[in-house]
């Protein structure tokens, strides 16, 4: 097989047909001029010659990319790692591609969404805070006609959310220690979440609240919590 790509137009003139009739073909239309044979010969020699669509020209006449973004701030901590990791395994799994962005302030954001409006994105989720500079560019992506959830950040009207039981998680964690024999546990708050938005003060509020209602339940004395900053080398 050739390395040159092969065409429409090639598999037009091997065929002996036009190249409209084989965009039919491909496209599954009907064409009152072709018959079922020639659609036959058409698609088989297709599959012989390997030919594969051209990615931006099926971008530009809008047919659908299969392509879900996911736009997420750097996270500090392993779980939106992993949140973004288990969102691309699903994306895959349901036949869609991903297209990550992790990029950080309005020119980072406003680089994510011009990337998604370019490649045509079937949705977006969009895991952390939606400060007033990023919600214009969520903005971008809804003015495109693009579906757009949200994660665990900021909530947005009209915009489907999903959020995470960050006070039952921590209550949780909280418990175990307990269950396991440690009667003073203590919460340490790194300063990486003491960033001045809405969503990191509800979340840093949210650890606190079950950290020490685990404690109170339990019957003890209520917890010490700890400031720390971000010494490199301490996880």
């Amino acid at each position: 097989m050739s390395a040159t790509p092969i065409t429409q137009a090639e598999i037009a003139r091997r065929v002996g047909v036009s190249r409209t009739m084989v965009a039919f073909a491909l496209n599954d239309r009907l064409h009152t001029r072709m018959s079922a044979e020639t659609r036959n010969r058409i698609l088989k020699m297709v599959n012989e010659s390997g030919y594969r669509p051209h990615r931006q020209a099926q971008l530009l006449r809008k047919v659908k990319s299969a392509v879900i973004g996911i736009i997420k701030t750097p996270g500090y901590m392993e779980a939106p790692v992993d949140r973004a990791f288990a969102m691309a395994n699903e994306i895959h799994r349901l036949g869609y591609r991903p297209l990550n962005s992790d990029l950080l302030g309005e020119h980072g954001m406003r680089m994510a969404c011009d990337a998604m409006i370019d490649e045509r994105v079937e949705g977006v989720i969009y895991d952390g805070p939606v400060a007033t500079t990023h919600r214009i560019q969520l903005q971008r992506l809804q003015d495109a006609g693009i579906p757009l959830l949200t994660f665990c950040g900021d909530r947005i009207p009209g915009v489907p959310y999903v959020a995470q039981d960050i006070q039952g998680g921590m209550k949780e964690l909280t418990q175990h220690l307990l269950r396991i024999g440690h009667r003073k546990p203590i919460l340490i708050i790194r300063d990486v979440m003491m960033i001045a938005d809405s969503y990191q003060d509800l979340t840093m509020q949210a650890r606190i609240d079950g950290y020490q209602e685990a404690i109170s339940e339990a019957g003890l004395p209520p917890g010490e919590v700890f400031y720390q900053p971000n010494v490199e080398g301490v996880d």
